[in-house]
């Protein structure tokens, strides 16, 4: 029998035009060049995958500041012959010679390319300037993707599961008996850790509502959705399971199985909109998996049976791309946060796999092994450093699905196949902590606007790369006594470490860069009165994903209080999204050039951050804008930067802008505070909640403050249902007949002896 993997990799169609492009350019481009990976057995050699041993526990690591290679095969890998090497920096493991790849490299002449993140690349030529994620993103993702994962067939992975879990072990998927006896042992302890303490007690806050709650039916509420009865649904069912798991009564597993019923006997799980196919799946997989010992053989089978065929099968249509109707093209050219969610499916097949008849077995094999591979893509988000173009809430999303599947693999089949291991996934957890200020969630994009939010997939993180620090925040949430969100409770007990308690965040870093992703945080310090800005330049709108027209928009934190926000999602409902408010321009803390009834910025344009410096005094980041906006308003040069003062809590942000005609050119910052204009207007005052900072402006032309709605311009279009922004309103400056703009405006408080704003040429900008 063919493996499956052979015979329906990419559900049995050709690659699109895109990904061929990125594939022939990877090809080309390491042709005569080795890739590979800090602790990874695989490598790229000459384009193509390939291994650095058939012993799988050779690979490459770090010792000190070196990162070591077995000598053997880099010579190998250069045509040289077996010779004696004098080296400098050298090891030896396992009767295996290392040597420090930077040293080698220098000796034979070969170019060398190496990454925080632990890619390393050398090459016969000088390929650098090939190598940049920023401008040639899908030939560096295709790099990756093509030799960070282990291959596994559909059928190879059922026949691990069953040789780790004989005669139908449960539970194997997020939890093992083992950790839910080491839970069980740490609350009897005399002084049990307190975390998990507070964490069990949220979570019986929400299994007594639950327990007096009705289960949900069936309905699509805004005529696309089944999203919000499976996530009601399935924050019953996950709790009360996992309270039943801890504390034996019987109470909560009677309301989790009732719960598990009433799903299971949903018609379908709404195959239109596969998001809501992959949530329940995994739900009920999952709980499959835990209440497996409590149901009898009637009540396995009937969630068994849902599980196939509302989860399994549906998905074969997709695979084999058969007429069908779906609200979005979830396996198309734009790799997201869906397949990371509907890999769900592939977590319910895990469950009940061994079990299933001859003639179903396949189609769960084949649900495992394609929804594996279909969330490589999906991944390669993160790389090169850990940013997501997403946002803060889709990362959210995404990483909630990718760690119940990455681990109910490796707890059913032994391994993470590569899975953990994609460029940036180590260092995502700093994208979290850059995108948090001291007071909220910078939610550029599609997110909704939390205060500050550490989710508890974090803490996954934390535990799975050893860095128990970058747990420490979402422990003070635990503690802080307020009841966390009814999706965070049950997966602090599934991610919580008691190791985690007592970490320091000390070294944390405090300025951070994001490439691809195009974010650029920066604070005087991690507590909540403490200054923070956040920068975003990435591409504007390009016709697909969570993006807004937001190229250059800006947040920022002071003195405890959020004053400059980005509003974030509007409502996904409206006809016309991209011309709501929250998604042009005027919605956002950017330029706008000549308004009328286009997006204001250019579909398809580009933007990016070229120049980042971060010190103890000053941190600066600089995008180039030029080309965010429509060609016909006639810009020939825009940057914007935002600079930070940390010894005087002052913040920057300034633009320069040539145009080769004259434009009306308005600057806008959105607020939620009070705002006192001076009578010249070249100052302003913003309060909230007690709390002042003053706005200044410098620049070389009769520029003012003044303050306006937060609503649509005069000549953009109107769509109906979108969101108000009551509360909201904008700081703005207008300029008419504008052909250069020289403007800096400088925020701190208004205690501050600050002389206020000074424009000073970006060329001249230092760090201290």
């Amino acid at each position: 029998m063919i493996p499956f993997y052979n015979k329906f990799a990419r559900g049995g169609t050709q690659m699109s035009e895109k990904l061929e492009k990125a594939a022939r350019g990877r090809k080309e481009l390491m042709k005569n060049a080795v890739a590979l990976y800090v602790g990874k057995n695989s490598i790229l050699l000459n384009g193509e995958k390939s291994f650095l041993s058939d012993d799988k526990s050779i690979f490459p690591y770090v010792s000190g500041d070196e990162i070591m290679i077995p000598v053997d095969f880099f010579l190998k890998s250069i045509g040289k012959e077996k010779e004696n090497v004098s080296l400098e920096v050298k090891e030896e493991k396992n009767s295996v010679l290392y040597g420090s790849v930077k040293e080698l490299c220098k000796i034979y002449g070969k170019f060398l390319h190496t990454e925080i993140n632990g890619l390393v690349i050398y090459s016969d030529d000088d390929i650098e300037e090939s190598l940049d994620w920023q401008n040639n993103t899908d030939v560096m993702r295709n790099i990756c993707e093509t030799f960070m994962f282990d291959d596994i067939s559909g059928k190879d992975l059922a026949i691990l599961i069953e040789k780790n879990h004989p005669d139908n072990h449960h539970p194997r998927l997020l939890l093992t008996q083992e950790k839910i006896d080491s839970i069980k042992a740490e609350l009897a302890k005399p002084n049990p850790d307190k975390v998990t303490v507070k964490i069990l007690e949220n979570m019986k806050v929400y299994g007594e509502k639950y327990l007096g709650e009705r289960s949900s039916g069936y309905e699509i509420r805004d005529g696309i959705r089944l999203l919000d009865v499976c996530r009601e649904n399935a924050c019953r069912m996950y709790t009360c399971a996992l309270l039943y798991l801890i504390t034996g009564e019987e109470r909560y597993a009677k309301r989790a199985y009732l719960e598990m019923y009433s799903s299971a006997c949903f018609i379908d799980w709404n195959p239109y909109h596969f998001l809501d196919v992959g949530e329940m799946t995994a739900c009920l997989g999952i709980c499959y998996d835990w209440f497996y010992n409590w149901m009898d053989e009637y009540e396995r089978l009937y969630i068994r049976q849902a599980i196939f065929k509302n989860g399994i099968m549906p998905i074969m249509d997709d695979f084999d791309e058969k007429e069908r109707k779906r609200s979005w093209n979830w396996r198309g050219d734009l790799a997201d946060n869906w397949r990371l969610v509907i890999a769900g499916v592939g977590v319910g097949a895990m469950s009940i796999v061994d079990e299933l008849s001859e003639e179903e077995r396949p189609f769960a094999e084949r649900a495992m092994e394609q929804t594996l591979f279909d969330i490589r893509r999906a991944l390669s988000l993160f790389a090169p450093y850990g940013g997501y173009e997403e946002g803060f809430t889709y990362w959210r999303y995404a990483m909630k699905y990718f760690t119940f599947t990455v681990e109910s693999l490796k707890n059913a089949a032994g391994s993470y196949f590569g899975y953990l291991d994609i460029p940036g996934m180590r260092l995502t957890n700093q994208f979290m902590l850059a995108v948090n200020g001291s007071v909220s969630a910078f939610t550029y994009h599609d997110c909704e606007r939390p205060g500050v939010g550490i989710p508890p997939q974090m803490m996954y993180l934390a535990d799975r790369f050893g860095k128990y620090e970058e747990a420490k925040p979402r422990v003070e949430c635990i503690l802080s006594g307020e009841l966390p969100d009814m999706h965070d409770v049950y997966n602090d007990m599934l991610w919580y470490d008691p190791k985690m308690l007592g970490a320091d965040m000390k070294n944390q870093i405090s300025d951070v860069y994001m490439p691809i992703a195009e974010i650029a945080t920066m604070r005087t310090g991690w507590e909540r009165d403490d200054m923070y800005v956040g920068f975003h330049c990435d591409d504007p709108i390009g016709g697909e994903g969570h993006d807004h027209m937001d190229s250059g928009t800006f947040v920022m934190d002071a003195l405890g209080e959020t004053f400059f926000v980005d509003l974030g999602a509007d409502n996904y409902d409206v006809t016309d999204y991209y011309n709501t408010y929250r998604v042009r321009p005027e919605g956002h803390n950017v330029l706008v050039f000549n308004p009328d009834e286009r997006y204001g910025q250019k579909f398809g344009g580009t933007a990016k951050i070229t120049h980042c410096e971060f010190g103890n005094k000053t941190s600066y980041a600089i995008g180039e804008l030029t080309d965010a906006y429509d060609d016909d308003i006639g810009i020939t040069s825009y940057t914007r930067g935002v600079k930070i003062f940390k010894d005087k809590n002052t913040v920057v942000v300034q633009d320069e802008v040539t145009l080769e005609k004259s434009a009306e050119v308005w600057w806008f910052a959105h607020t939620e505070s009070d705002v006192e204009i001076a009578r010249d207007g070249k100052s302003a005052k913003l309060t909230q909640n007690g709390k002042t900072i003053r706005a200044t402006l410098d620049a070389n032309c009769n520029a003012s403050f003044t303050v306006m709605d937060a609503v649509l311009l005069p000549k953009s279009p109107f769509v109906k249902d979108q969101r108000t922004n009551e509360g909201t309103r904008k700081l703005a400056i207008h300029l008419d007949n504008v052909s250069e703009l020289k403007l800096a405006v400088a925020f701190s408080p208004v205690d501050s002896e600050n002389e206020g704003a000074k424009f000073e040429p970006m060329k001249e900008w230092k760090c201290e």
